[in-house]
């Protein structure tokens, strides 16, 4: 009998389960409450080509992202996404290392309280302009 895979669309999680053919459900319930969906096309393979390499070495990259994404999400911060959590999750702090990451590449020199204090200076300029057009 073939295995299908599973996976979660809130948590991601992926679980693998055998049905005859024919029976597969499309969806089913996962443990944290949401839907998994059925993935198509796993483990489907005629040989091994650069194709297969590329999307398997693609997958496993997004194992380590979506893994490094979990334990941000559990430490209680927001990454922008899942794509490169790998990259980050040791790069950041806090919730404003990743909102203001943008505003230390521009200035690697600027130290954290440096780039707090000019994102105050930009607001504050924005609500001069903003008040200085009202009149």
């Amino acid at each position: 009998m073939p295995t299908y895979v599973y996976r979660c669309q809130a948590c991601f999680e992926e679980k693998e389960e055998t049905f005859a053919i024919g029976t597969a459900r499309s969806l089913m319930a996962c443990e944290c409450g949401s839907m998994m969906r059925q993935v198509l096309g796993v483990g489907v393979a005629y040989g091994v080509s650069e194709t297969t390499t590329t999307a398997n070495r693609k997958d496993s990259e997004l194992s380590l992202d979506l893994a490094a994404y979990k334990r941000m999400r559990d430490n209680g911060l927001q990454p922008k996404g899942i794509d490169g959590s790998r990259f980050v999750e040791n790069e950041v702090g806090d919730q404003m290392d990743i909102d203001r990451a943008r505003a230390f590449k521009l200035d690697p020199k600027r130290s954290r309280e440096g780039v707090k204090d000019a994102i105050i200076e930009g607001y504050e300029m924005a609500a001069q302009i903003k008040a200085e057009s009202d009149v």
